[in-house]
């Protein structure tokens, strides 16, 4: 039932930003403002941790994730932007246990899948560089030992970014990504992914 109703909260915060994520006042008459729709496609490395950490029985080590997703967005003026996106984001780390249990080995390879929504601000320096961040929603796929990274995160970073053609734009883009760092629902000693990568990402404006 609490993921039902984090669904729905979801899906009004993003009927919002639809509905009032442009103002009335802009115009379109520049090239610099315009709406844009990409997809993207990133690696990071995945750092587990605790903001306080307990006495150490178990620990994950740093390992890779992939990030594949869609984005959307709409200016604000012709330097600030507002855009959400869908993303998915699956992480690999060697997990290591001083606490045997029987059928238990004391070190295995655990996998995460999650869903997750950003919503960020954009702001442009210059023709092919920016600054972005924002706050990002997740949802759990698979966890295989319930690290409940479903809630309320964080991100942000740079663009640098080239438009070869009209209508057309090519970027990197390293990032941070905080998750849960309002989990859903709140546990003590809450464990949260530390994601630092680069993504690739291919935008159209219209």
């Amino acid at each position: 039932m609490k993921k039902v109703n984090f669904t729905l909260a979801i899906v009004c915060i993003l009927g919002v930003i639809i509905c009032h994520g442009q103002p009335d006042n802009i115009e379109n008459t520049t090239d610099t403002i315009r709406k844009e729709i990409g997809i993207s496609a990133g690696v990071y490395n995945n750092h587990i941790f605790r903001f306080t950490e307990l006495r150490k029985t178990s620990w994950f080590d740093d390992g890779p994730g992939i990030q594949y997703g869609l984005n959307f967005m709409l200016p604000m003026d012709s330097h600030l932007s507002m855009g959400f996106g869908l993303h998915y984001l699956k992480t690999e780390n060697l997990h290591h246990s001083l606490i045997m249990q029987p059928d238990t080995p004391e070190k295995y390879t655990h996998y995460t899948e999650l869903i997750y929504m950003p919503v960020r601000f954009r702001y442009d320096l210059t023709k092919w560089l920016a600054l972005q961040g924002g706050l990002s929603i997740s949802i759990e796929l698979q966890n295989e030992t319930n690290l409940n990274q479903n809630g309320m995160g964080v991100l942000g970073g740079a663009s640098i970014h080239y438009s070869p053609v009209e209508n057309l734009d090519f970027g990197i883009e390293p990032e941070l990504h905080l998750t849960s760092l309002f989990p859903v629902p709140q546990e003590f000693y809450q464990r949260h992914f530390l994601l630092a990568g680069i993504n690739t990402r291919v935008a159209w404006y219209f």
